[in-house]
């Protein structure tokens, strides 16, 4: 049975405050990044590339959740409409969600270039392409339906998709963090060989700066699959438990789904500052000119 102490209405009105929210600070994130991007022009780096990505797709997807919930749909005229939202932001999800694994994949071989033809690096790299074309098979097999006694606009999604998605998120989540740690691994034992009195100081940076990029890609990569692998769970729990049927956690669901964009698009930003322009770069570095910056270069 439904939870009885859940309530619809307030529910969706938390979605919409939460949902609101996230699209502003994204949409900050996304015109910061369009400057760099433009500034660059065709010398940006894939790295920037996928975070513009990231953050342009999870900002339009946010704002159609907040669509969903923020008016009183009507099940006759909005039927249409209804159909078609949903399905706008779960394709969007999904491109988030291939840009954020293809910014993680590139880490991985900053970290380790010599990884790039592997057969792990070569398996993932044919798994984020295949995100597009899942994605569109998601959009043709999802629903939109309007819940009578609210006017919601409710994403439906088959439990095989959910599962599908837990299933490809564990085994991204599991390859990437363990690729990262080895890297981690390997970059702490060269910066403590590089720490001896015999070693140029060239080399200790480079040992150093080495380290902290795997370091940063260990705790952003784990955090953000984390609560990727989270969402999809609730999502197929939810299907589980209530065949597709408008309850109040599946809006719950949304609001999860809205977090974790954001959260995936903060941990691109955080793992790498190459979004922030010039400008912006330069007020952090003076902000934080009581410490050592964390923020020499982009990395």
């Amino acid at each position: 049975m439904v939870p009885v102490a859940l309530d619809y209405e307030a529910t969706g009105t938390a979605v919409v405050i939460v949902a609101s929210a996230a699209v502003a600070i994204l949409a900050g994130i996304a015109a910061c990044t369009s400057v760099t991007v433009y500034r660059g022009g065709r010398n940006a780096s894939l790295i920037l590339t996928c975070q513009y990505g990231a953050v342009v797709c999870g900002t339009l997807s946010i704002a159609g959740v907040v669509a969903q919930y923020s008016r009183r749909w009507d099940p006759e005229a909005d039927a249409i409409a209804c159909g078609f939202l949903p399905r706008w932001s779960g394709v969007l999800y999904f491109m988030e969600m291939a840009f954020a694994l293809q910014f993680l994949h590139a880490r991985v071989l900053l970290a380790t270039p010599g990884d790039a033809g592997t057969p792990l690096m070569r398996a993932l790299q044919l798994g984020i392409y295949a995100i597009v074309p899942f994605a569109t098979v998601t959009a043709i097999l999802s629903e939109g339906r309007i819940m009578a006694s609210t006017g919601f606009c409710l994403p439906y999604y088959p439990t095989v998709i959910t599962v599908l998605v837990v299933v490809a998120v564990a085994a991204f989540g599991v390859s990437l963090v363990y690729k990262f740690y080895t890297a981690l691994v390997v970059h702490s034992r060269a910066r403590a060989g590089a720490a001896g009195p015999d070693t140029g100081t060239d080399v200790a940076c480079e040992g150093q700066n080495m380290y902290q990029i795997a370091v940063k890609n260990v705790v952003c990569s784990s955090i953000a699959m984390a609560c990727t692998l989270s969402t999809g769970i609730f999502f197929m729990m939810v299907d589980f438990l209530y065949g597709g049927e408008p309850t109040p956690l599946a809006v719950i669901g949304d609001l999860c789904g809205v977090v974790d964009m954001v959260v995936n698009v903060l941990a691109l930003c955080v793992c790498s500052y190459r979004w922030m322009p010039k400008e912006v770069r330069a007020c952090v570095r003076h902000a934080r000119q009581h410490g050592a910056s964390i923020i020499p270069t982009p990395h």
